[in-house]
């Protein structure tokens, strides 16, 4: 299970990046808006206001798309680290737990006891075999 502290860190990664995306959203729209606006201040004809109109809402969708695929991009990206993180420190866990004795975790989870004299398995609790009736 992921814990508060490392959702809320991965969260503020996602946002902060995408802050830098929106950043350059905005820059690349405004470089493409503004070349528009120079060429309507320039040539002032009708047809070229209506052309110049075109690009500035052209470089409007360019730049949130910029910004809406690099948040998506980021989003996959950290989403795929933070899994690719928590399975280390699963494997690490579960190394560290064999190499101290334990049992790995799909053993501990039994619960049923083996009768020493048959081999039998009785359900937890029982103080007798349910097969040869030996004391477990």
């Amino acid at each position: 299970m992921v814990s508060w502290g490392f959702a809320f860190r991965k969260g503020l990664v996602i946002f902060l990046w995408s802050i830098v995306w929106a950043i350059i959203g905005v820059v690349i729209s405004s470089v493409i808006a503004g070349v528009a606006v120079l060429n309507i201040l320039s040539n002032r004809t009708a047809a070229n206001a209506f052309a110049s109109l075109g690009i500035i809402i052209a470089g409007f969708i360019v730049g949130y798309l910029i910004y809406s695929i690099g948040v998506y991009a980021t989003i996959v990206k950290v989403t795929m680290e933070g899994m690719a993180q928590q399975a280390t420190m699963a494997e690490m866990q579960t190394r560290t737990m064999s190499s101290m004795g334990a049992p790995p975790p799909t053993q501990a989870m039994d619960s049923s006891l083996k009768c020493r004299a048959c081999g039998a398995t009785a359900p937890t609790g029982s103080t007798k075999c349910p097969n040869c009736g030996a004391m477990l």
